[in-house]
C-alpha cells in the first residue's frame, strides 16, 4: 500500500487477518506503475498464476492506466476510473483512513444497520483523515462525505 511515499507492506495467510510486515520510504514521483509477478522456483520452468482480488487505485481522482491488461485482439490496455474517496486499508482492524479530494464540509459514519457512528465537521483544505475503530463492533460501515461540489460515498469492514 502506497501513501505518498511510504509504501507499507502486509501478509496473510487466508486473505482474512493480514498482519503488517513493514514500510519504507522511498522518494517517488506523481506517477507509478504497478505490477505483479510470478515464479516457478525452478530454473527454466514456465509457470502461470490467477490473480483475483486485485485493486488499484490512487489517492486523485482521474484515472490510473492498467498496465499490461490487454482487451480482446489485442485491444489497447484499458483505463480504470479512479474514486475521489479512498479508505484503507480495508478491511480495517484498529483505524482507517480516510481521503479525499476537493473541499470537504461533513462526513458521517453509519454501520451496516444504518445507525450513525460518527459525524464529524471537516476543517478547511483537510483532505484525509485517520479514524480510531477502538471499540467499534466487526462489520461493514459506509462514510458517505459531503463535499463542496458533491457528495462521495465508500464503504470499508472492521475485523
Amino acid at each position: 500500500m502506497r501513501a505518498g511515499n511510504v509504501f507499507a507492506s502486509y501478509r496473510s495467510d487466508d486473505g482474512s487477518t493480514w498482519t503488517a510486515i513493514g514500510s519504507k520510504t522511498v522518494t517517488m514521483g506523481a506517477q507509478a506503475f504497478v505490477g505483479m509477478g510470478v515464479t516457478s522456483h525452478n530454473d527454466g520452468v514456465l509457470t502461470t498464476a490467477r490473480f483475483s482480488n486485485v485493486s488499484v487505485s490512487h489517492s486523485g481522482a482521474g484515472q490510473a492506466f492498467v498496465a499490461g491488461a490487454r482487451g480482446g485482439s489485442g485491444a489497447a490496455a484499458p483505463t480504470v476510473d479512479v474514486p475521489s474517496l479512498i479508505l484503507y486499508p480495508n478491511p480495517a482492524i484498529g483505524t482507517v483512513n480516510i481521503r479525499w479530494q476537493g473541499q470537504a464540509r461533513r462526513s458521517v459514519i453509519y454501520d451496516a444497520a444504518g445507525r450513525r457512528v460518527l459525524s464529524m465537521i471537516i476543517p478547511t483544505q483537510q483532505q484525509s483523515t485517520l479514524i480510531s475503530l477502538a471499540g467499534w463492533p466487526k462489520g461493514l460501515y459506509i462514510v458517505n462525505l459531503e463535499l463542496a461540489d458533491g457528495k462521495q460515498t465508500g464503504k470499508f469492514m472492521k475485523e
